[in-house]
This record gives C-alpha cells, sequence and structure tokens, in this order.
C-alpha cells in the first residue's frame, strides 16, 4: 500500500495491544498497521514508543468576559492552547464555551467556533456552558 507517511519499527501502542510495526498515514489518519507500507514520506521509530494522541476534554481556551482595559481573561487562546497540547501529545481538547453577558449559547458556540476553525492546531470540542439559565435560554 503506498501512503503519505509510513512510521517504521516503532512499538505501536493501541488501546489492546503493542508490538513492533510499522504505521500507514494518509491525509492526516492512520490508515494501515503493520503489512506492507510504502510511502512518500518515512520517520524512523525504531527504539520509540508510537502513542495514540490523548484527549484533554476541560480546557478553558475562551474568556467568558469580553476583554477591555481593566478586564482579567485567560492566558490561552485556540493557537496557544493547542501549541502546548501538541507539546504533551494531546491531539484533541475540549473546550468550556462560557456565554457572555447577553450571549446566547448559540452565539457563544459560533463565537468560539470561529476562533477554533481560525486558530486551533488540533482538534477540538466545544461543550458549551450555561450561565445565564434564564426561561429564553432554557428553552
Amino acid at each position: 500500500m503506498l501512503v503519505d507517511l509510513v512510521i517504521r519499527g516503532g512499538t505501536a501502542v493501541t488501546v489492546g495491544n503493542m508490538g513492533i510495526a510499522d504505521i500507514g498515514v494518509s491525509n492526516g489518519k492512520i490508515v494501515q498497521i503493520g503489512g506492507d507500507l510504502q510511502g512518500h514520506r518515512e520517520i524512523d521509530a525504531r527504539g520509540k514508543y508510537v502513542l495514540p494522541g490523548g484527549i484533554d476534554v476541560h480546557v478553558h481556551l475562551s474568556s467568558p468576559r469580553t476583554p477591555g482595559p481593566g478586564v482579567e481573561t485567560w492566558v490561552d487562546d485556540f493557537q496557544s492552547g493547542s501549541n502546548a497540547a501538541i507539546v504533551g501529545g494531546i491531539t484533541t481538547l475540549g473546550n468550556m464555551t462560557f456565554q457572555r453577558q447577553d450571549e446566547t449559547l448559540r452565539d457563544a458556540l459560533k463565537r468560539d467556533l470561529a476562533a477554533a476553525e481560525r486558530d486551533a492546531g488540533i482538534d477540538y470540542i466545544l461543550h458549551p456552558v450555561l450561565t445565564d439559565p434564564s426561561a429564553e435560554a432554557l428553552a
């Protein structure tokens, strides 16, 4: 099989097993573990572990408040947060999306989705946080 990338000879760790294997990657996804693989690019992983990416399902990358003079905001955004995650082997982040004052949950999700699409370097999940449990919001 011809793939974009072959990771050769590493100790592949999966949910149920661990062993030396070549791994084939195409379009950013693992398409084959083991077998006869040829790639446009290769990485020699002998003597190294090849681990699946981790998932951090609870991060705060978007401030619950509108930034402004004298208003504290969170330090990380989707760009810096996803860059830090990559270094630690995390490939998916679950961001807590807080409503801002007078903002609907849908609008909060749209805001964070636009920021994530623009700045995130890895996969992401947006988890809405209901901060205004008004009758209108609950409906």
